[in-house]
């Protein structure tokens, strides 16, 4: 694999990252994580590449992908700003999907075998260890929705909780094109495009570029789980 720019450490952004309590671990070490910047549309890693590294994400946002018989790309996963990336490797010990930045991203960089030293040498991170993982078995639960306003509406939902400052009204960046939003949640771009409309229109949320705006968060709930 390629080598990749380092850049400087982004300590203002380090406290809502996910894995700084492990870094406040390192501190003792002297091993200080390296940061890789990525274009968008960088690979990160191929399918199958060995698992050495636990990725936190200081900036932007990842998806892991594969492909069908015909070659067309399936989005497997969403990764966004201080989540943890990596974890899927760790029964195999290599990765299953390909992983590509979204927009350009800055990842920490953790070595796993020195992430299993302290987690030997500090127990008490286990139960971090254990948090982040249900978080991220958590994550995309809403593709299961049956209708496309729900499965949508719930991928808002979601995105609104891990990308918002918790503002009123809640508001993020789409971190995603609408194709890779209907890719997926297993929909066409133009039924994402309708549905967003008319969400707009009924003045659910407003939609600047690809700036999102709740203005009936408590609506879009009902849709979500709306049977």
């Amino acid at each position: 694999m390629m080598e990749r720019p380092l850049v400087e450490p982004l300590s203002p952004t380090c406290t809502q990252c996910s894995l700084a309590i492990f870094c406040s671990y390192n501190k003792n070490t002297g091993i200080k994580p390296k940061l890789l910047h990525l274009k968008r549309k960088e690979i990160l890693h191929h399918a199958n590449d060995r698992f050495t590294t636990i990725y936190a994400i200081q900036r932007g946002a990842l998806k892991t992908h594969d492909a069908d018989s015909a070659g067309n790309e399936l989005i497997r996963g969403l990764y966004l700003k201080n989540e943890v990336y990596g974890y899927e490797a760790i029964y195999q010990g290599h990765h299953l999907y390909s992983s590509t930045a979204l927009t350009d991203t800055v990842l920490c960089e953790n070595p796993y075998q020195h992430f299993l030293e302290l987690i030997r040498s500090e127990p008490d991170l286990l139960g971090r260890v254990v948090s982040l993982m249900s978080q991220q078995l958590a994550a995309g639960a809403y593709l299961k929705c049956i209708t496309a306003r729900q499965r949508l509406s719930a991928f808002l939902l979601d995105l609104s909780t891990r990308l918002s400052s918790n503002k009123s009204p809640p508001d993020f960046l789409l971190p995603m094109s609408y194709r890779d939003i209907g890719n997926y949640l297993g929909l066409a771009t133009e039924t994402i495009s309708r549905i967003l409309s008319q969400f707009k229109n009924i003045k659910i949320i407003s939609i600047e570029k690809k700036h999102i705006y709740f203005l009936q968060p408590e609506e879009l709930k009902r849709i979500a789980i709306h049977l």
